[in-house]
């Protein structure tokens, strides 16, 4: 038989062993975001699009936008603007090495690793950023209405 401080320790390492998801802020850390000041726009990333089609003839109410494949690279210091998700769901996955998540509805940062899964949808407005040495890079699927025009981080 497993005493109480064997079988919370095997369910914490069960857990931590789960992806990290971005809409799922800890209970204890729902709440304003405190710090850091949210940056308006990106730094030392680029964007490659792997893939994308219209999606007009695929549903209905679909006509100007695209389903996209990218990746997003962070060069060591690097950052994603804030923004939010309200008008563009997206899921996205850390392919090569770790990101930090800023939500603003969470008081602490989000860590993010390879093979963690961000679910990007109503209600989530972030930034994301690589505070390591090495670059990062997010592969993202989202959908795209080509009819808004915006000024920052596409």
């Amino acid at each position: 038989m497993l005493s109480k401080a064997q079988f919370l320790l095997i369910s914490v390492f069960s857990l931590s062993s789960l992806p990290a998801i971005a809409g799922d802020c800890p209970v204890n850390a729902q709440g304003k975001l405190l710090s850091p000041i949210a940056p308006t726009s990106g730094h030392l990333i680029s964007t490659e699009e792997l893939a994308s089609f219209s999606l007009k003839n695929e549903a209905p109410k679909l006509d100007g936008r695209r389903l996209r494949l990218r990746n997003i690279i962070f060069q060591p210091g690097g950052y994603v603007p804030l923004h939010s998700h309200d008008d563009r769901p997206a899921i996205a996955r850390v392919t090569k090495g770790q990101l930090v998540e800023y939500q603003l509805n969470c008081t602490q940062p989000i860590i993010h690793k390879v093979g963690d899964i961000i679910l990007e949808k109503k209600g989530v407005t972030h930034w994301v950023a690589n505070r390591s040495e090495k670059p990062a890079v997010l592969t993202v699927s989202d959908i795209v209405d080509d009819r808004i025009q915006k000024a920052q981080f596409k």
